[in-house]
């Protein structure tokens, strides 16, 4: 699944409901994602030391955590941004 997180560190709550959806309807339980996102947030997150209720990609890791749960495989970013 390939999400746009435009200029933030978040999907917004129309792709959250659009991927809840193919998750729910469309995805069967064998099935297995990666996840696409232009920069690897969880890496700048613990490079920074974010505190926990401050971390970006709030909306994504809990579809990850709820809709998605046991399906993610793979997490692909492209670089950081200097």
């Amino acid at each position: 699944l390939g999400f746009d997180l435009a200029l933030s560190s978040d999907i917004d709550i129309d792709q959250f409901r659009f991927f809840a959806n193919v998750a729910t309807k469309a995805m069967q339980e064998s099935d297995a994602v990666i996840i696409v996102t232009h920069e690897p947030w969880w890496v700048i997150d613990s490079d920074v030391r974010t505190a926990v209720d401050e971390l970006a990609e709030k909306n994504l890791r809990a579809l990850m955590k709820t809709y998605l749960q046991g399906k993610v495989r793979l997490r692909i970013a492209g670089d950081l941004h200097h």
